[in-house]
C-alpha cells in the first residue's frame, strides 16, 4: 500500500512538473513571438523614421545656404570683377555666418583656386594641413 502512494505521488508529482514547464516554454515562446512582432512592425519602423528625420534636419540646412551661396548675384558679381577686394567676401560669410548660425562659413573659387573663409583659428588651421595635404 505504501509503495502505491509513493508511485502515486511520484507520478502526480510529474504530471505537475510537466505541466507547469509546459505551460511555462509556451508562455515564453507566444511572449517571444509578440515581442518580436511589436519590434518589427512598430518599435524599428519608428526608430527608422526618427534617424531619418534627424539626418535630414542636419543635412538640410547647409544644402539650403550653399543654395542659397550658389545663386547669390553679390558672389557671381565678384568672381567675375576678379575677386580683389577680399574684405567684401569677408564681411558677406560673416554675415552668413551670423545669420544662419554656423560655426564656419567658406567659399572655394575655381577660377583663383582659392579658399575665402570667416573661420576661427582652430579651423583655419585644419583647413591649412588639409590644403598641404591636397
Amino acid at each position: 500500500m505504501k509503495h502505491k502512494n509513493n508511485n502515486l505521488i511520484l507520478i502526480v508529482s510529474l504530471l505537475l512538473i510537466t505541466g507547469f514547464v509546459a505551460t511555462s516554454l509556451a508562455s515564453y515562446y507566444v511572449s517571444l513571438a509578440s515581442l518580436r512582432l511589436q519590434i518589427t512592425k512598430k518599435e524599428l519602423p519608428l526608430t527608422s523614421d526618427n534617424i531619418y528625420s534627424e539626418i535630414q534636419r542636419d543635412l538640410l540646412s547647409p544644402i539650403f545656404i550653399s543654395s542659397l551661396m550658389a545663386n547669390n548675384i553679390f558672389l557671381r558679381d565678384w568672381v567675375i570683377n576678379g575677386e580683389n577686394d577680399v574684405t567684401q567676401i569677408t564681411r558677406y560669410l560673416k554675415e552668413i555666418q551670423d545669420k544662419y548660425n554656423t560655426f564656419t562659413s567658406f567659399f572655394v573659387s575655381e577660377q583663383t583656386k582659392t579658399l575665402s573663409k570667416n573661420i576661427s583659428k582652430v579651423m583655419a588651421g585644419i583647413f591649412i594641413s588639409l590644403i598641404k595635404k591636397g
